[in-house]
């Protein structure tokens, strides 16, 4: 009786180990080195400088970043760290411009029962009120 258990052991520990292996993760591609951040940084300025172009324009900041292209922009520059998009929030004082991970949500029930709950949270953020980047664990 106890050589089908060891068996059926040996069959659980390689199949948990395979699955951690092979699993697809949606944060696999997710970047957030020092490289990354810096050519993010300089892959915003433009966008940066077209809300303050449309700020003069038009006393507000745009509510989205598409209103930006083709007026102000011919195309929105991706980021290159987490999820490698951007997302924008105009408070109406002031904006930020954020690249969050590839998946801030956490992972099921299921998965954090096996794994552990592991999962990226990050924000690689710009504060336009005071004209800095920084990581965000949210």
């Amino acid at each position: 009786m106890k050589k089908p258990l060891c068996i059926a052991m040996l069959v659980l520990i390689a199949t948990v180990v395979t699955l951690v292996l092979v699993w697809p993760s949606s944060t696999a591609n997710d970047r957030w080195d020092d490289e990354a951040q810096q050519l993010t940084i300089e892959r915003a300025q433009p966008i940066i400088r077209a809300i303050d172009a449309y700020r003069v324009d038009h006393a507000d900041e745009p509510d989205s970043l598409d209103e930006l292209v083709p007026e102000y922009l011919d195309e929105l520059p991706a980021p290159l760290v987490g999820g490698q998009a951007w997302e924008y929030y105009n408070t109406r004082r002031s904006y930020e411009l954020t690249v969050p991970s590839s998946n801030p949500e956490p992972p099921s029930f299921l998965w954090m029962m096996i794994f552990g709950p592991s999962f990226d949270d990050r924000y690689f953020v710009y504060y336009k009120s005071q004209d800095t980047w920084g990581m965000a664990d949210l």
